[in-house]
């Protein structure tokens, strides 16, 4: 009878057919009302069919797990739609446009393998036309047959009803990829957080031990008689201090997990996200003997999501770490640049380039050299999609014996458009 429930449909798959279902469920209901209204039975009874018979069918397949059943049925009702429609006008009223839409669909639910279910989809609407040469109203029992009226306003009533159908399915399409890249995000995320626990759990306990120090010293101290007030002001500065600082790291690590995509551009110094960004993943440098300089002028400003810029370092930080593990001399530098009213950051390692057929490649979703468990393949195209964002541009430069990821920015300017000289170099690392 029917075949096994079809595992392989995934939940995003069965979303976006559904949305398609639901929004054809509710035209072919107006319809079934509209032609109702004017006199028209036979096309009324045509659409009725699917909106009474048909998608219950489709819906009740679809939820009880005969995904692939249920497709092959809503391809057949749509096309069932647009020949009884047509039929019923004495194919006068271009219900062909309707073909287009139905093409879509087959392009959007359909998995681009699976031939079979496109060639089927594809091949309706042409069979349809042609069955419509050879069968018109004439066909039909006389009782069903009538003088088509206003045939230029059903007309255009089919051509609009065709273009809206067809934008509300790359409406649907469009939200559907956004949803999706949400979710590459937030996996993204999600592996740069596992990459960099062991780093944070460094971080926090070195300064959960100092404040463990501190209290056992005080302790040792009071027990001894007289406390000098100076000594245990000074060390509980040292407590708050090192606290404040565990409280950043946990702030940092809450903000970059959050979803971030609806987040203002705001006006933020490069300097403090780059800053923040070593709260969460500077530890792995020197844990690993990499030595990271930098020279970020202390009042450049980006207008950006600050937390979408860190996850972009982060990975090209996280990338240029593992890429150097391997190398004599173990470094990694980002270097800052104005050119006229952009930023130029570059993320430069120690290793020796990276093969052309890979550049080709590692900006495409999912492409990873790394070992399995190792990387998600996310990072770089989420990273290039992000600064496309802020108007500006993520490459790889060639041209350096070393290893060169450049990003490009727009620099915002304090109202006076003054700007600043760059500062001394930092050091960070070993």
């Amino acid at each position: 009878m029917f075949q096994k429930p079809n595992l392989s449909v995934d939940s995003e798959s069965r979303q976006l057919f559904l949305k398609i279902f639901f929004s054809v469920w509710a035209v072919i209901g107006f319809y079934t009302i509209f032609y109702s209204a004017v006199g028209m039975y036979f096309a009324a009874s045509a659409v009725g069919i699917g909106v009474f018979i048909l998608s219950p069918v489709t819906y009740w397949l679809e939820r009880s797990g005969h995904s692939s059943i249920a497709r092959y049925l809503f391809l057949l009702s749509a096309n069932f739609y647009i020949f009884t429609t047509g039929l019923a006008f004495d194919h006068q009223v271009h219900a062909e446009y309707y073909a287009v839409p139905a093409v879509m669909v087959v392009l959007l639910i359909g998995k681009k393998d699976d031939w079979k279910f496109i060639l089927f989809g594809g091949s309706l609407p042409i069979l349809s036309w042609v069955l419509s040469r050879f069968v018109g109203a004439a066909e039909l029992p006389l009782a069903w047959q009538h003088v088509v009226r206003w045939e230029d306003f059903f007309t255009t009533i089919n051509f609009f009803g065709s273009f809206g159908l067809s934008i509300v399915f790359l409406a649907i399409f469009t939200k559907t990829i956004q949803d999706q890249r949400m979710q590459m995000i937030a996996t993204a995320k999600m592996s740069s957080l596992g990459e960099m626990a062991g780093g944070i759990a460094h971080e926090i306990n070195n300064p959960l031990a100092i404040i463990a120090g501190k209290a056992g010293l005080m302790k040792l101290r009071l027990t001894r008689g007289p406390v000098n007030l100076e000594t245990l002001q000074s060390d509980l500065t040292k407590i708050e201090d090192t606290a404040n600082r565990i409280g950043k790291i946990t702030h940092g690590l809450r903000t970059f997990s959050r979803n971030s995509e609806q987040d203002p551009l705001t006006t933020e110094s490069l300097k403090k996200i780059f800053s923040d960004t070593l709260e969460l993943c500077g530890e792995r440098f020197p844990q690993k003997n990499v030595n990271l300089t930098s020279n970020i002028p202390d009042d450049l400003l980006l207008r950006c999501r600050s937390v979408q810029l860190s996850q972009v370092f982060i990975n090209l930080l996280g990338n240029g770490l593992d890429a150097v593990q391997s190398a004599k001399e173990k470094w990694m530098r980002v270097e800052v640049e104005r050119i006229g009213g952009s930023v130029r950051i570059r993320f430069i390692d120690a290793g020796t380039g990276i093969p052309r057929d890979v550049v080709e490649k590692m900006m495409i979703p999912f492409f990873t050299t790394k070992e399995l468990g190792h990387g998600t393949g996310l990072g770089l195209s989420i990273s290039k999609a992000i600064i496309e964002e802020h108007g500006g541009r993520l490459y790889y430069d060639p041209k350096y014996k070393n290893t060169c990821f450049v990003v490009e920015l727009p620099e915002a300017f304090e109202t006076d458009g003054q700007s600043i000289k760059p500062t001394e170099k930092e050091t960070f690392g070993a």
